[in-house]
Formats: structure tokens, sequence, C-alpha cells
């Protein structure tokens, strides 16, 4: 079960993105009293409000910063330079809000933070 929460997690994350800006390029109506672009940008001056056809969302942990520079100095490096690409498909990293305590090795599993359970274990 966890496997597919980990492969449909950043699928319906990007698919809500997606929404979400469509939501925001769409034209205003004047019955509508919900937020407009201006106040979005307000929110979040550093976003920059166009059309992307992909977004991918990278999930990491928060102390997973190498890993991050790994695929920063890859593969998102290759698709920032390509004049076709760096226009049409956003990466934005999805970072945790704690990191875990748990060393890896002691964990239930590398995706979960709790402690592997050996005293007293469930079958």
């Amino acid at each position: 079960m966890r496997n597919w929460l980990v492969l449909l997690c950043p699928c319906v994350l990007g698919a809500a993105l997606h929404l979400w800006h469509l939501w925001l390029r769409s034209p205003p109506d004047p019955h509508n009293t919900g937020p407009s672009a201006a106040d979005q940008s307000a929110l979040f001056p550093h976003w920059k409000f166009s059309h992307y056809d992909v977004v991918v969302g990278v999930l990491s942990a928060r102390n997973n910063h190498e890993l991050r520079n790994v695929i920063r100095n890859t593969w998102l490096k290759n698709l920032l330079h390509h004049p076709t690409l760096s226009q049409r498909v956003l990466v934005k990293f999805i970072i945790g809000a704690r990191g875990c305590e748990v060393p890896v090795e002691d964990r239930e599993d590398p995706y979960s933070c709790r402690l592997l359970n050996i005293t007293n274990p469930e079958l």
C-alpha cells in the first residue's frame, strides 16, 4: 500500500498544482470573490506566472541536500539549458517540514520515520 502512495502522491500533487495554475490563468469571473492573480503574486512574489505543459514535483527529505544537488547538477541542469524544454517544464522540490531523528538503517522502511520494531514484531 505504501508503494502505491509513494507513486501516486507526486502525480496527485502535480495535477493539483497544474489545475491551480490553470485556474490562475483563467479570465476573471465578475461574480467570483476568490483571490485574483494579483493577490496570488502578492502572496508568492518570487513565483513567475506563465504556462507550463509539465509540472514535476520532486519529493525530498529535509536532510537529503546532497541528493537534491545531484538532481540539480544532472538532468535538471540539462533541462534548464534546453531552449524549448525550459519554457515548457517546471520542476519544484517538495521538502518535508522536519527531519527524521531515526537513522535510515534503524527505520521500518527507508520512506518512513518509524523505528524498526525488533522486540515485538507484528506478523
